[in-house]
Formats: structure tokens, C-alpha cells, sequence
């Protein structure tokens, strides 16, 4: 866990005293490298988590202070800050289908196929 966290190896063997070469060669075992990655996703997904729920609160409080806020540039800014969110899904959405498109369209050119002209 530690070391897929972030700490050094050099570190975590200092601490548990062993052998910094036999850290070293442990790293290359794939089981080691499998549940390193294993951890780091389970660290990234949580991670994933925390800020989707941030941004929910966020989105909520921005639409609140767009309608509630007592002072216009409070209101201005909190409605400018919805509509860029906004605007930035809509731009990470169109880059998915454009990747999308991409992949396929590489896909078919490796397969050596030329569509007919109909």
C-alpha cells in the first residue's frame, strides 16, 4: 500500500529493514506490479468519487447563489461559473465522440478495406 501510495522504495524497506536491492527485485515480480496497479486504481476511484461529489455540491451551490445571492456580481458570477461548466462538459463530450470517430476510422484503414463509391 505504501509504495503504491507514493512512498519510495528505498523508504518503505529502510522502515521494515530489509534489503533495498531486494526491494528492488520484489518490484519486478508481476504480482508485485499487478497489485501496485490493483491499489493505485482502488486510490483513483476513490479519488474519482470525492470529487464527483464536490462538483455536485458545487454545481448545487452555484445555482444557488445565482438566484439567491444578495449582491449582482456575486449572481453574474456564479451564473457565468454554471454556464462554463456547462460549456466544458459539452467540450469533453464532443472530444470522446471525436476520439471515438478517430479509433474507428484507424481501425478500419489498418484493415486495408476501401468503402465503394455507390
Amino acid at each position: 500500500m505504501a509504495v503504491a501510495s507514493g512512498q519510495s522504495i528505498k523508504a518503505w524497506a529502510r522502515e521494515h529493514d530489509i534489503p533495498v536491492r531486494t526491494c528492488y527485485l520484489w518490484t519486478h515480480r508481476p504480482e508485485f506490479k499487478a497489485k501496485v496497479e490493483s491499489i493505485r486504481n482502488r486510490i483513483t476511484d476513490r479519488a474519482v468519487g470525492e470529487l464527483t461529489r464536490s462538483r455536485v455540491q458545487a454545481v448545487r451551490e452555484m445555482g444557488r447563489l445565482s438566484t439567491k445571492a444578495q449582491h449582482e456580481p456575486t449572481r453574474l458570477a456564479a451564473c457565468r461559473a454554471v454556464v462554463a461548466d456547462l460549456a466544458a462538459l459539452k467540450n469533453q463530450d464532443l472530444a470522446r465522440r471525436v476520439e471515438a470517430l478517430e479509433t474507428a476510422l484507424r481501425e478500419h484503414a489498418g484493415t486495408g478495406k476501401k468503402d465503394r463509391p455507390a
